[in-house]
């Protein structure tokens, strides 16, 4: 029987997931629209991929009890069949456990791995017929397995916040989005008129926590099913991403600078903020994120920004801005209930170089403020290096500009200290971003 799509397609993105290696893979969303399967093997990707990179730990921790191997001896691409193996036995119902082994031994021979196969159904069957519990642990080991977190990250929320706060961080930003999140498109249409269409669709929609045009849809269609899809009458976005853009504040008339805009959220935002009546620079230097960012402003009616295909690190402009949103290249620890592969992919290292390429983006791109402008720096991420560290090296280095602490910051927000702000996923169903109002003098 020949190795089922789905099974093969989750192995392979698994496989790009090693740190270091030379791209992220490609959003699961993109995978899925171009792959020519059944329904239910759409689900079957969906749910393995997702699934393995949420129970990792756990996974492997049951997988080792049951070879008597040194784990760092097997190679990465056979854990990767034994990991998604693992994961239906243990977690898909569904999968009968023989289907499950018959399917990763023919997913050996699938990917040049005949030589394991022996070694993967002996395994496999072991693990469907004993289950072996998992050990209890304590402090950041326990913390990272019961929350499917490296153990690095683990370490340093429990070193920030004490075990108990570091596992309610985690188990947030490890749970699945409930649903979908909308931004209304104010350009176009309102939230009672959107609300009401939704309603008419049978499609029930609530007010989110964060953002004061945002929507929480609990059980939806695809996007483009839902009625003012192709009218722009809203844009999928977090509510955290779109309480960073109110922040910034934008007032009709105004110019102002997006510096890493694509795919065009934050943007079509700060356009609808405006009314349309003002200049909104967009940078994004990668040529396909730019041609996005271009379709969805169209598709959304903005009509006051303009697409510049620019390095922000490089940018110049002769005419000041009165705001500038730098919303920063970053890790993407923050969004990991929606990407949970990001936390595979990274390294401390990597929120090391993440946190110095902002600096110098902060640097170079504070002096286009106007006397008197604003300036919100953000990142979705969790981690300091990639926040108030980079906020208090720059101001503390430059002479000229202070921190805004006057902004209040709703129950979903912790402002502490004053003028840092964190979304807090385990609060409220937001990813995790930080943000802080920088005045120039």
């Amino acid at each position: 029987m020949p190795v089922n799509p789905a099974r093969l397609e989750a192995y392979r993105l698994l496989a790009r997931l090693t740190p270091g290696t030379a791209a992220d893979p490609p959003p699961l969303a993109e995978v899925l629209d171009r792959l020519r399967v059944t329904d239910a093997d759409r689900r079957l990707l969906q749910a393995l991929y997702l699934g393995v990179c949420r129970q990792r730990p756990q996974l492997d921790l049951a997988v080792r009890a049951c070879i008597t191997r040194p784990w760092p001896q097997v190679q990465e691409e056979v854990r990767n069949i034994l990991r998604l193996g693992a994961f239906q036995i243990l977690f898909l119902d569904r999968v009968p456990d023989r289907a499950a082994v018959d399917q990763s031994v023919e997913l050996c021979r699938a990917v040049r791995l005949a030589g394991a196969t022996g070694f993967v159904n002996g395994v496999l069957r072991r693990l469907a017929r004993e289950r072996p519990p998992l050990p209890e642990r304590t402090g950041s080991r326990g913390v990272a397995l019961r929350t499917g977190m490296p153990g690095w990250l683990a370490e340093r929320f429990v070193a920030r916040h004490g075990e108990a706060l570091a596992e309610a961080w985690l188990a947030a930003l490890n749970t699945e989005p409930a649903g979908l999140s909308l931004r209304v498109n104010t350009l176009h249409t309102t939230a009672a008129a959107l609300g009401a269409a939704l309603s008419d669709a049978g499609v029930t929609a609530t007010r989110a926590p964060l953002g004061s045009d945002a929507l929480l849809l609990p059980q939806p269609p695809p996007p483009r099913d839902l009625p003012g899809y192709d009218q722009g009458w809203f844009y999928v976005q977090d509510p955290a991403s779109q309480w960073v853009t109110e922040l910034l504040d934008p007032r009709p008339g105004e110019r102002i600078l997006d510096a890493c805009a694509a795919p065009g959220g934050k943007c079509s935002q700060i356009a609808a903020l405006l009314a349309n009546q003002g200049e909104v620079v967009a940078l994004e230097v990668d040529g396909g994120r730019a041609r996005r960012l271009r379709d969805n402003l169209q598709r959304l009616g903005v009509t006051c920004a303009a697409v510049t295909e620019a390095d922000a690190g490089q940018y110049r402009d002769d005419r000041p801005f009165d705001r500038i949103l730098l919303d920063a290249p970053c890790t993407g620890l923050g969004v990991l209930r929606r990407h949970p592969e990001i936390r595979w992919r990274r390294t401390p290292e990597d929120v090391v170089r993440a946190g110095t390429t902002q600096l110098a983006l902060l640097r170079h791109l504070a002096p286009l403020l106007r006397p008197g402008g604003t300036l919100v720096f953000a990142t979705c991420s969790t981690e300091p290096e990639e926040g108030e560290q980079v906020v208090h090296g720059f101001l503390d280095e430059t002479p000229g500009y202070r921190l805004d602490t006057t902004p209040q910051a709703p129950p979903a927000v912790l402002s502490e200290p004053p003028g840092h702000h964190r979304t807090l996923p385990h609060h409220a169903p937001v990813d995790a971003f930080y943000a802080a109002r920088i005045c120039r003098e």
